[in-house]
């Protein structure tokens, strides 16, 4: 019966993304059109002459491969839908797998609790390879713990463990090292009879896991990457020459507390706000009655996630927002290290637990409410693609969002969409150190022909910047635009308006002929 239990409150958690056609996710529907492009290549010609698959061994790609076989087999929104539900669930699983091996028992509270978690502010962005891959990593260390003590058995399952998680995401390989190792320092700590050799000998079970991986990066384009490791020296530099406290340092003080608060994301970050602080209390209500523990065995982890949220910089090898993904993980450990008593006599505990299962019922109920409108916008969005010729070279311009983490309604979804829904060619991530995939032909140069990313902040900006350079190059045949009425400047002279309705309207660019193919 425990196990319906489980069944059904996962069922519970995925409503929102049940009952909303398309997903309010930043870079996910870009990361879904790279996946569905790759799987429909040999299917549809004019895809092959503007990507083309580079399947090379990477530590970003293991979603790409999951993508890539359901894809083939789903119409494109209810493959995308799978998805998330998949990586939800490795997630999820994840967590309740490693509590049981950790306290011994699984918990139905651990369940409730780590629900809001699967709708994260790093799912809000949309990174599937690294949820996927955090997934994996605390079934790998659920694992470690159930058989550390049969090393023949443990290690080599874990090996192949640890090659997973690396394939999925690098980040996630190293947050997997460095799990294992808190735990393995907890298990020392707390050991009746501590011996420093055993120590080692376990320290040296941890180094063999990496071997494999390590390989495999070294002969990975990722370990050549141009920005080498991380540019945070060059960061910290800047900064510092410019004041200890200028306003930029306080904007990224404010933002990496944002990361924090936002942690398990709801519609708005006051809601956020009010519900981490709610959490909060009940939590600490809860062990100081005592009915909530965290074992000892897993301190030293939960002090390595804290630090790695306080130190973590915010690129690695190139991948950006690394430093963001670091609350996420500790709130994971967090949530599958709560060791729950029994409530039958204490009415105090189970109200208050009570109490935490209301508020994430309130979360999914108001992420479900909060995400219909796009609806309409997905409908607006086919009807508005209708009018575009098949197989045309279309930029998608985003005026709704000024940054990627304001609280209006998202609209990044919509360019990726116009690949698997409308039959177009557009730009999506290509980048050869992180995907298998490359861009080529008229795609290419259209890309090419246009002026690099402005360095101002503005969205508004930016996007004004990019349909005048569309239009003066000339590659790009169409321009989709979503909230055309904050165009503060006009249309190019030689930009016709094409379409509109809802959040978008069509422009066509005269520069290129429309395709006739």
């Amino acid at each position: 019966m425990r196990i319906v239990a489980f069944a059904a409150l996962f069922g519970a958690a995925m409503i929102p993304v049940f009952l909303t056609p398309v997903l309010p996710m930043i870079d996910y529907y870009n990361h879904f059109a790279r996946y569905f492009t790759l799987s429909h290549l040999d299917k549809l010609a004019y895809l092959k002459e503007h990507y083309a698959s580079n399947w090379i061994i990477l530590p970003n790609i293991g979603m790409d491969i999951l993508g890539y076989f359901i894809s083939q087999a789903l119409p494109p929104l209810l493959a995308a839908k799978l998805i998330v539900i998949l990586s939800a669930l490795v997630q999820y699983t994840g967590i309740l797998f490693f509590n049981r091996q950790l306290t011994g028992r699984a918990s139905l509270a651990v369940a409730v609790l780590s629900i809001p978690l699967l709708y994260s502010f790093i799912f809000t962005w949309g990174f599937m390879n690294f949820l996927l891959g955090l997934g994996l990593v605390f079934w790998g260390a659920g694992w470690w713990l159930l058989a550390r003590d049969k090393p023949r058995i443990a290690i080599p399952v874990a090996c192949v463990i640890a090659i997973a998680i690396f394939l999925t995401h690098g980040v996630a390989f190293a947050l997997y090292g460095l799990l294992l190792g808190g735990l393995e320092l907890g298990i020392f700590a707390t050991a009746a009879r501590r011996s420093l050799a055993d120590l080692m000998r376990s320290m040296l079970a941890l180094a063999v896991q990496a071997i494999a991986p390590a390989i495999l990066f070294a002969i990975s384009p990722t370990s050549g990457n141009p920005q080498g490791l991380t540019n945070a020296d060059e960061a910290v530099r800047r900064l510092a020459s410019q004041g200890a406290l200028n306003d930029r340092m306080l904007e990224l003080i404010w933002y990496r507390l944002t990361t924090v608060v936002r942690v398990a994301e709801g519609p708005s970050f006051a809601f956020d706000l009010v519900a981490a602080g709610l959490v909060t209390i009940t939590l600490a209500l809860l062990f100081m009655r005592k009915s909530v523990t965290l074992p000892r065995l897993v301190w030293p982890a939960l002090a390595i996630g804290a630090l790695l949220v306080l130190i973590t910089p915010p690129a690695l090898f190139g991948v950006g927002y690394v430093s963001d993904r670091m609350p996420l993980f500790l709130a994971m450990l967090a949530v599958a290290s709560l060791r729950f008593s029994e409530m039958r006599t204490d009415r105090v505990a189970a109200a208050l637990t009570m109490g935490l299962a209301a508020l994430v019922a309130v979360r999914l109920a108001a992420l479900t409410v909060a995400w219909q409108p796009y609806r309409d916008d997905l409908a607006a969005f086919r009807r508005v693609a209708e009018h575009i010729p098949p197989h045309s070279l279309v930029g998608f311009v985003n005026l709704a969002n000024d940054h990627r983490i304001d609280g209006s309604s998202r609209c990044e979804m919509y360019g990726p969409l116009l690949i698997p829904l409308a039959g177009q060619a557009t730009p999506i991530f290509a980048f050869g150190t992180q995907q298998p995939i490359t861009i080529v032909g008229p795609l290419k140069a259209a890309i090419s022909a246009l002026p690099p990313p402005s360095g101002s902040r503005s969205g508004l900006f930016r996007g004004q910047r990019r349909i005048a350079a569309m239009a003066q190059a000339g590659k790009f045949e169409f321009a989709l635009i979503c909230a055309p009425e904050r165009l503060s400047a006009p249309l190019p002279a030689s930009a016709v308006l094409t379409a509109q309705e809802g959040r978008f309207a069509l422009i066509r660019l005269s520069g290129a002929p429309a395709a006739q193919r």
